[in-house]
């Protein structure tokens, strides 16, 4: 009886192909087979495009997956902002058996019981916003003796710190993750506690009300927003300004906290 291969979930970090783990360097060398979710046949998706800059001799099986959510779970509306197959996004819960996610899986669980191992390459980490959570889940419901191994990856708000020398928590400070892909009211909800920094993901369609709102609540000195980060087309801006703002939905806002603000404005920190 052949042995069930074995599902990998690897973070390939949010662009740069050198902020490939070593340990997902080497699952992705060893894997049978190494696949990519993209939402054209014909078009190479960006963990796709990661992963070729990092290991150019590596073979990568494309699985398509729709680009158009449809609305589930009692939700009346799709998300403003569209979505991307092979982000590390997800869809906010708007897939459905139509998107791709069960055909993908189906042809992954057939990989799977052939023996092969299979590592599923997804944007940033596969357990924050990725497609990978819902690969799993299908794959799952078809193969539930099948082993599940994640390869944590690099976030964009990460590199956007990095580039920006942004401190995101120091002391004390809390930090928190919201997205903006309806409208703003998650992070309105967090803009009053000055002791947390604040991540904003999926909000590309929404900047311009981002930045006024910081702004209107004094959140916006040192704040900066980051556009497809690490991949061609990057773009990093302050927004505290009335500069012409990322506005793809792979775009990534950092909001230090209000002493970080402060650090900022003496002059010791980002400018």
């Amino acid at each position: 009886m052949t042995k069930i291969g074995k599902l990998y979930g690897v973070g390939v970090g949010p662009g740069d192909p050198e902020l490939l783990t070593m340990k997902a360097m080497r699952i992705l060398r060893e894997a049978h087979r190494v696949v990519a979710p993209v939402s054209s046949d014909s078009a190479e998706g960006r963990a796709e495009s990661i992963v070729r800059r990092a290991i150019p001799d590596v073979t990568i099986e494309r699985v398509l997956i729709s680009m158009s959510p449809q609305p589930v779970q009692g939700r009346d509306s799709a998300p403003t902002g569209g979505t991307s197959a092979d982000q590390g996004g997800g869809t906010d819960g708007y897939h459905s058996k139509d998107s791709g996610y069960e055909r993908a899986a189906r042809a992954i669980t057939t990989w799977l019981e052939a023996g092969e191992d299979v590592a599923f390459v997804t944007l940033g980490d596969p357990h924050i916003y990725s497609t990978f959570t819902s690969i799993a889940a299908a794959v799952i419901r078809m193969l539930p003796v099948v082993e599940i191994e994640t390869v944590e990856g690099i976030m964009a708000f990460q590199s956007l710190a990095a580039r920006t020398s942004t401190t995101v928590c120091d002391a004390e400070e809390s930090l928190t993750l919201v997205t903006a892909i309806r409208d703003t009211s998650a992070l309105e909800r967090h803009l009053t506690d000055g002791t947390t920094a604040i991540v904003v993901y999926k909000g590309g369609s929404r900047l311009p009300e981002i930045a006024s709102l910081l702004r209107d609540t004094g959140r916006s000195k040192g704040a900066v927003a980051g556009e497809l980060i690490g991949l061609a087309g990057e773009r990093v801006t302050s927004l505290d300004n009335d500069e012409e703002l990322p506005s793809s939905y792979l775009s990534t806002v950092l909001i230090p906290s209000r002493s970080m603000t402060k650090t900022v404005e003496a002059g010791e920190g980002p400018a």
